[in-house]
């Protein structure tokens, strides 16, 4: 079983976006149950003096996001929490930038029937030229950390949007 380090929302708050060796950010996420948590990567490779007190977290096994559709709710409600979800996963800035990419993904797409989801889930690649930073998960800032092959926001996403 995957073994990630467990943070307070404070830790987690001040350590998001933060240097933890170079070319590195820390990039705190929820897992299912809703606990905050860092990858052992992040902790093992952490070199940054300000933060090494990370090597000293509790590890305790990765709980995925329920899979659960919710078919039954309205849209906007779907709507509604993603954005939710995601104002507490980013900082200001990155969540300004995630409501302009979601517009524009939306507004280029809007042949089909549930863009959102579609967005949630594409991994561009170098093939697709422009198109390179359109997919959620080719944004590290939004996709935050893999686990197990899987991003857990991503899979939280498509949770909350039906998918």
């Amino acid at each position: 079983m995957t073994q990630v380090y467990q943070l307070t929302e404070i830790q987690a708050y001040t350590i998001r976006g933060q240097q933890y060796t170079d070319s590195s950010y820390f990039s705190p996420t929820r897992d299912g149950n809703g606990a905050w948590f860092i990858s052992a990567e992040e902790v093992d490779r952490c070199d940054n003096s300000d933060f090494i007190w990370v090597k000293d977290l509790l590890a305790v096994p990765y709980v995925p996001p329920a899979n659960s559709p919710i078919d039954s709710l309205p849209r906007s409600i779907k709507i509604e929490q993603m954005m939710t979800y995601m104002r507490g996963e980013l900082n200001d800035a990155e969540f300004s930038q995630f409501i302009r990419d979601t517009r524009d993904l939306v507004t280029e797409y809007i042949y089909l029937s549930d863009a959102l989801l579609y967005w949630v889930r594409t991994e561009n690649n170098t093939s697709w030229g422009d198109y390179s930073t359109t997919g959620f998960k080719t944004r590290a800032t939004y996709r935050g950390i893999e686990i197990d092959g899987e991003y857990p926001r991503a899979t939280m996403i498509s949770a909350i949007l039906g998918g």
